[in-house]
């Protein structure tokens, strides 16, 4: 049976899925490379493991396109939600098909972009152009695939930086209201507070004006006429 050629598609949806897990998790992807035998005598960058990635992928090594789709299937249950505008039928599944669903596309992505390095040439058959052509094809796809697991990585984190700094302004409008709303409530206490004493004075005062015109009226009152008895 011919095998399916890979799709432009499945291509973006590998090299999506890919580099996400590759941004996000990379001692993960690390770990994986490990494990065939792929060590670094430092901590990789992002670019490093792109690279390595690519390199294992080319060797069309089924234990490793195995181990990293399900890896990659483990990553979308935890970064799903991250993850699902990479399929643009997101919208139509039910919640609990969304990550079988994501999942599914990984493997299909994964399982085919192998065909991009063609066949590996038997070291006994064909001539040395045919095997000088193959191993160009390969290193011409190696080298797209490198470029395009770069410009995705670049802006993916640009996306992450632009939403990083979305948080963070409606952190800082959110800490905004909140402290205009505990001035107004404290400025709202006060004047309360003023008011109360400004009644109180008042009060007060008019108390001691009525006691005052009290004391003048009762001091301006004419004495009583002097009574003379005659003896």
């Amino acid at each position: 049976m011919k095998k399916q050629k890979l799709t432009k598609r499945q291509y973006n949806d590998a090299l999506e899925f890919i580099t996400h897990l590759i941004l996000t998790k990379p001692e993960a992807v690390r770990r994986l490379l490990a494990r065939f035998d792929v060590h670094f005598t430092s901590r990789p960058s992002n670019r490093q493991l792109i690279n390595e990635v690519v390199r294992m992928l080319s060797k069309n090594n089924q234990k490793f396109n195995e181990s990293l789709t399900k890896l990659i299937s483990i990553h979308i249950e935890h970064k799903g939600g991250e993850m699902a505008v990479i399929d643009d039928n997101y919208d139509s599944y039910e919640y609990d098909e969304i990550w079988g669903a994501l999942a599914g596309l990984a493997g299909k992505a994964i399982g085919g972009i192998a065909g991009l390095f063609g066949k590996k040439k038997n070291s006994g058959g064909g001539g040395g152009g045919a095997a000088a052509a193959i191993a160009a094809q390969q290193q011409a796809a190696a080298a797209r695939m490198k470029a395009d697991m770069d410009a995705k990585m670049r802006q993916m984190q640009l996306d992450q930086q632009r939403r990083d700094e979305e948080e963070r302004r409606r952190r800082r409008e959110e800490e905004d209201r909140r402290r205009r709303e505990a001035e107004t409530s404290a400025a709202k206490k006060k004047d309360g507070g003023s008011n109360v004493m400004m009644i109180g004075g008042m009060a007060v005062g008019a108390l001691a004006l009525v006691g005052l015109l009290l004391f003048s009226m009762k001091s301006k009152q004419p004495a009583p006429p002097t009574i003379i008895q005659k003896v």
